[in-house]
Parts: C-alpha cells; structure tokens; sequence
C-alpha cells in the first residue's frame, strides 16, 4: 500500500463525504458543503468558505475541520498552514474524531508542520478508538508494514471492513482471497467493489473457476468487463504467474485471455510463453509460436524478438534464416541497435 498517496488522496477528496451534522448551526455548514461540491449552487469555493466561517465562530467542529482543509489545500482562501493547524486544533481538542485524524495526516506527510510518523500513529490511534473508519483503515497501512505488528493490523483492518469502509472490504477481501478463504473473500469483495476495479478481478476468478459458488462464466465475464485497465488486469496476472501452485496460474492464465480477447499483445506473447513452458497448460510449442507471429504480425515488438528466435532455433516452425532475416529487418527499421548487429552477424555465419 502507498500509504502517502493514500493520505494524499484522502486530503483533497474523501475529508467532506464523511462530516456530520449535530449543531444547531447546521445549515450554515449545509450551505458551505453545498457550495464546496456545487450540488444545488454553483459550485464556489470562496462561497463555501463564507459559510464554513460564519458556522465555526458558532463552535461547529464540522467547519473548524473544513476550514482546516481548506486553509492546508488553499481552496477557496490563501494557503496558511498556521490558520489550518489553528482550525483542525481546536476541534481536535474538542475530541472530533475527524480533525484528530486530519491531524495525523498532517504530521505523517509533514504538510504544514515538521513530519513526525510518531505522533501520526498517536493521532491515528486516538481518531481510531473514536470510530474514525479512515484512522482505522491507516492503521492497517502502518501496522501491516511492521513484522511485529500484523495482529493489530489486521484488528484494525477488520474493525473498519466490519463498519463500512469501502476500502477496507476491499483489502480484507482481497486477503480472503490470496488465502483461499473465496467464500468471505466474496463478500468483502462485492462491498468494495465500488471503491476498487481490483475488486472486480477477483470475483471474476472466484465465479469463472466456481470458488464455493456455482461457476458461472456470464456473470464472470460481465464482472471482468467493468475492468477497463487493461495495465491493471495485466499486473495482477503477473502477479498471479510469479506466486506458486497451479491455480495461481491458471487464474493468470484467465486474465491474459480476456486481455488477448481485448487485443492486448503483451497478453498474446504472456500465453505464448506460458504453452513454451507448459506452465497450467500442456507444452504446446506451435500452439506458442502462433500466438508470437499473430502478435508480431500486428506490429508488437517483444514478438517480433521472440519469432527471430523461433525461426532460428525451430521453436514450433521450421528453422528458416530468410524469415529470421526478415522479422530482424523489421526490427531494425524500428531503430532496434540489438538487431542490427544479430543480423549482420547471422548474414556472416
């Protein structure tokens, strides 16, 4: 896990979704969010602030956080780390789960104030045993990176999947999955599925390969095709090929042929390396070879590479040097210095 651009990301996106509204000053702070987000306003920044103001001079601890947001993003004011701290303070001294964990947030990257990891882990701690899912789910994230200290990851891990956080389902899901529990992994992962296209491979495997449900291959294929990052479905079928034990590669095998039916050509050479090899598949050296050519035919160049070795060696083809010769020449208009000098030095032997 980044655990920085998680914070980050947390900063300029997530903060508001989250606040409640428990004052009698209320609708002064509705009617700041209201302009923050642009839901029934035009969307202002400085509007927002307006009312963000009015609302904490009232003692909301709601907007003393917005205004400490703001003032640290410079949304709708100047940028004043001093001003943020002074907001985000005084509503952490009130015990507002929220501004507390903003705060760690805050000394863990460093923004405004000297980094400190420590008292971010304090500050995470309190906002977490005040319910705060976020400071929870950061928890996970430090603890997780600690040999010694898995159990209270995982507590907290838990504790913020049980209480609705997205993200957490989708971690506690996905570590469901990877130890083979695929019948609670189900369910965590159908929660977070919204937050995490990720989510979303891994139902795919468990309803295309019937993993303690009925295999259904329509359903599989509707899921996987919510998945439009052909780079992320990639990364996780690599991931899959470098772990041990078949399934693992037949579930990377899954994933590199809904790439090849999407026209991914690194997907056509991962399959054909994969007949190479014999790896969850039979050995099949043509079988290999047609995936290289059709691949180097539509201009892929890493084919291109593999098919001179297969003409030269007679890797499930006939040995043929004009056709190594012509695939290298081909190469070489692409700028390829590597093979230039293979093809003087075949067109010498």
């Amino acid at each position: 896990m980044n655990i920085k651009l998680y914070f980050r990301v947390l900063i300029v996106a997530q903060f508001w979704v989250l606040f409640g509204f428990s004052y009698a000053n209320q609708d002064l702070f509705e009617k700041g969010r209201d302009y923050y987000y642009g839901m029934t306003q035009e969307q202002s920044f400085t509007q927002a602030k307006e009312f963000f103001q009015s609302s904490a001079e009232e003692g909301n601890l709601e907007a003393m956080t917005a205004l400490g947001i703001m003032y640290s993003e410079g949304k709708g004011v100047t940028r004043d780390d001093k001003k943020a701290l002074r907001y985000l303070n005084d509503a952490a001294k009130q015990n507002h789960p929220k501004a507390i964990y903003i705060l760690g947030v805050l000394n863990y990257q460093g923004i405004g104030i000297e980094r400190n990891t420590d008292e971010a882990k304090k500050l995470f701690k309190t906002a977490a045993e005040l319910g705060n899912l976020d400071a929870q789910f950061s928890l996970y994230g430090l603890y997780n990176n600690e040999p010694e200290s898995k159990l209270l990851a995982d507590k907290w891990l838990i504790s913020a999947a049980d209480m609705g956080h997205a993200g957490a389902q989708f971690k506690l899901g996905e570590k469901l999955f990877l130890s083979k529990d695929y019948g609670e992994a189900l369910i965590s992962l159908n929660k977070g599925s919204n937050v995490n296209d990720a989510a979303n491979i891994y139902l795919y495997l468990i309803h295309l390969n019937g993993l303690t449900v009925r295999n259904n291959k329509a359903l599989a294929m509707s899921i996987i095709g919510k998945v439009k990052d052909q780079e992320k479905i990639f990364q996780y079928a690599n991931n899959f090929l470098n772990k041990k034990e078949d399934l693992n590669h037949q579930f990377a095998l899954d994933l590199f042929r809904i790439l090849r039916d999407r026209g991914n050509l690194d997907a056509y050479l991962a399959i054909a390396n994969m007949y190479e090899e014999g790896i969850v598949v039979k050995k099949d050296f043509k079988r290999a070879y047609n995936f290289v050519i059709a691949a180097a035919r539509k201009g892929h160049i890493p084919s291109q590479k593999k098919v001179v070795d297969m003409y030269i060696n007679g890797i499930g083809t006939q040995k043929s040097k004009s056709k190594s010769v012509y695939w290298l020449k081909k190469l070489i208009q692409s700028g390829d210095l590597e093979a230039k000098e293979r093809l003087s030095s075949l067109e010498k032997g």
